[in-house]
């Protein structure tokens, strides 16, 4: 159907809806649809379609929190089954942040109609009709929830056909604004700058999607206009998930479908006999957007009543290139060729038409090169660094490895009612291992260990409080590591562990040995990882320790020194002219990059993704600054494994035997080669830690000090002193 003709559809259409209209006006029932009671009218109203879908789930969460009436437009067979479906979604919203997920609180919160975007009014009855012409309707947000990527004809029909329903409704309530979620791709086959107007049609399309889009939007502009209601378009580009976490927040379109689709191909493209191209240009803008961004362009652009418009592009300032992008997806997916890059026009093997089927949804993303014009005044973007961690927590979450797999997690509050997250194994009847993580830092740095633990113990851990969650209100007087020793007694004393196994890793090691020595009838051994501890400074420190006693003092006195010190070095993110070294600070000053495995500085860097998270954590390792240093000569009432690596840069491998030096009975192995986060990605250190655990467990009888048979100098002396591989 031409856009021609769709248009004079609409001009009956909408004078059918003004009598329909005014029908509704004389209904005063109840509705069985809408809530019983007429809402309290708390400041702006936003009625909102496609609440369980991607972005529009992320709105809903990100504007629950504001003084707002916040009405969901649901399917479902009843208001609970909707409801409960929506609040599986949101929890996933608030996962994403690290955040708890209160049901009972949201159910406050969002106003649920049953209704559907297929059918006439959305499946509303009058009485429903009329109760939201009486809530006073300020903004309609249409959420589009079709399947992108999914069948041609769906993907062509769904978008205008729900985009029609909406707006009659819209209309029929009397909404004063009707805001049209569409995409930055609408404009279809066009290279160079895209501006923030309507596209004029006819005009060539990459895919149904774009074509269905875009008609969409004309649509929106003529009923509108000719109805005399305010519109607004809003046009994200490639959405991803928080860039707080880089997890994939639900989305399995966009970025992450690509991803897939090569992922399913990976052993045919691997394998060295098969060479491919791939349609499109390396240099074409990638152009990449969180979730967390583009809800900060709504919020803004709300706050300040949509300025400007009626288009806005909600898209990245500084993009990578498809080039980059592609290398980086075959790198973590393990494709080990550097694919060349011909014109659509180009002869295809057997191999690269399959390719060319498989991605074909996102062929628009690798050529006709686009710079979208936008209006706001927000810069950001995503870099190659940043990139690299999106996909790892892609391709954890495709082969199930994330943290909800390893472990159950549950969110906890301590006796002062600060909240913050467990994760436990789930065999109770398994001996119990306490995990004891660096301060501030994801569960998930623990996984490979824990992994290698899991079939013998049962695992408890947790994330501490304040960071790298960002949920409550902070209190600095409220993080000092007697605060940490609380949560984890609470951790234990709530889920039956009496007697545990205890391992501390980084300044998390310090925490292990605080509670060994203040519990020792409840610690069966204690094992300190590349610990960071409080001693003088006639002990060596690593540039990074000296770094972090200097600034972190300094940060943790002053929120407005915490807010320029991640302006300058957020900024600094863009800086570099060169693609391949763009954005290795993310977030961080290059003083604190100290991590080798690509694959991990997400997670190093959590801490510092906000000024406010950076503020809490400055607080917390201060306070870690303030303990006092470890007695001499301290008599363990348990064997204890002192580890650590060559090669640390974080905290020095004098501080881990000055600790073992200090501990009457420690037992010390230095890693050749081992760097700060060997935990995570060296057998040597997964396997030597089993293997101190496992004596235990062959001798149970043995459970006082130094009647276990542990590597130390009278019992193994190759490991006493010893530098794995090489003698000290």
């Amino acid at each position: 159907m031409s856009c021609e003709v769709v248009l004079i559809e609409r001009r009956h259409r909408s004078k059918a809806m003004d009598e329909e209209t005014h029908t509704a006006d004389r209904v005063s029932s109840r509705s069985n649809a809408a809530d019983k009671i007429m809402p309290d009218k708390q400041g702006r109203v936003h009625f909102i379609t496609g609440a369980t879908g991607f972005i529009g789930s992320y709105f809903l969460y990100s504007r629950a929190g504001q003084p707002e009436t916040l009405i969901a437009l649901l399917q479902g067979s009843s208001k609970d089954e909707a409801r409960e479906r929506l609040e599986r979604r949101l929890e996933s919203c608030a996962a994403s942040y690290r955040r708890p997920f209160k049901a009972v609180e949201w159910r406050e919160r969002i106003r649920v109609v049953l209704g559907n975007t297929t059918d006439q009014n959305c499946g509303l009855d009058e009485t429903s009709l009329v109760w939201l012409r009486q809530a006073g309707v300020d903004d309609f947000w249409h959420f589009e929830t079709s399947n992108f990527g999914g069948p041609a004809d769906i993907m062509q029909t769904q978008p205008i056909h729900s985009t029609r329903l909406a707006l009659d409704l819209a209309h029929a309530i009397a909404a004063k604004r009707f805001i049209y979620l569409s995409s930055a791709f609408s404009v279809g086959r066009q290279s160079g700058l895209v501006r923030e107007q309507l596209h004029p049609l006819p005009r060539e399309f990459d895919n149904p999607y774009e074509e269905s889009m875009c008609q969409a939007e004309h649509e929106v502009a003529y009923f509108c206009e000719a109805n005399n209601i305010d519109y607004r378009i809003l046009r994200p580009s490639i959405v991803i998930g928080p860039s707080l976490t880089m997890k994939t927040g639900g989305c399995q379109s966009g970025l992450y479908g690509l991803v897939r689709e090569i992922s399913e191909l990976q052993p045919t493209l691997s394998s060295p006999g098969h060479s491919f191209s791939i349609i499109g240009s390396p240099e074409t803008p990638f152009n990449l957007i969180p979730v967390d961004h583009l809800m900060a362009d709504v919020s803004n652009l709300i706050e300040n009543n949509f300025p400007g418009g009626p288009i806005y592009h909600l898209t990245s300032t500084y993009n990578l290139t498809v080039g980059v992008v592609l290398w980086t997806v075959f790198e973590i997916i393990g494709i080990g060729q550097t694919p060349q890059y011909v014109a659509p026009d180009a002869k295809r093997s057997s191999l690269e038409e399959l390719l060319d089927e498989r991605i074909s949804s996102y062929s628009s993303y690798m050529r006709d090169g686009k710079q979208f014009e936008r209006s706001l005044a927000r810069l950001d973007g995503v870099t190659k660094e940043e990139l690299y961690g999106y996909l790892v927590e892609c391709m954890r979450e495709l082969h199930c490895e994330t943290e909800v797999n390893l472990f159950d997690r549950r969110w906890s509050q301590a006796p002062d009612q600060t909240w913050f997250c467990g994760y436990l194994g789930a065999d109770t009847n398994l001996p119990a291992v306490v995990l004891i993580n660096a301060i501030g830092m994801p569960v998930l740095l623990l996984a490979p260990i824990a992994l290698h633990l899991a079939r013998q113990f049962r695992l408890v851990t947790w994330e501490s409080r304040w960071v790298p969650s960002p949920d409550g209100v902070f209190d600095p007087q409220k993080c000092y590591l007697d605060n940490h020793l609380i949560d984890l007694t609470s951790l234990l004393e709530s889920n039956g562990v009496d007697r545990a196994h205890i391992i501390g890793w980084c300044n998390g090691a310090q925490l292990a040995l605080k509670f060994a020595s203040l519990f020792p009838e409840r610690t069966r051994s204690l094992v300190l990882l590349n610990g960071t501890f409080n001693l003088p400074e006639s002990i060596t420190r690593t540039v990074f320790e000296k770094n972090m006693r200097f600034l972190m003092p300094k940060i943790a006195g002053n929120m407005a020194f915490a807010q320029l010190y991640y302006r300058m070095t957020s900024e600094e993110r863009f800086r570099s002219d060169d693609p391949e070294r763009q954005g290795e600070a993310a977030g961080q000053s290059s003083s604190f990059i100290t991590c080798r495995n690509p694959a991990l500085r997400h997670l190093t860097n959590a801490p510092f993704r906000t000024p406010e998270l950076l503020y809490r954590y400055a607080n917390m390792v201060t306070r870690s600054f303030e303990e006092p240093e470890p007695a001499l000569a301290a008599n363990m009432a348990m064997p204890v494994l002192v580890v650590s690596g060559s090669d640390d840069r974080v905290t020095h491998p004098e501080t881990s035997r000055e600790i073992a030096r200090r501990i009457k009975g420690a037992s010390l192995v230095m890693i050749e080669g081992g760097d700060h986060h060997a935990l995570h990605d060296d057998e040597r250190v997964q396997n030597i830690v089993l293997d101190f655990l496992m004596r235990f467990e062959r001798t149970p009888h043995a459970v006082e000090k130094n009647e276990v048979p542990c590597p130390n100098e009278a019992t193994t002396p190759t490991l006493q002193g010893t530098l794995i591989g090489k003698p000290v």
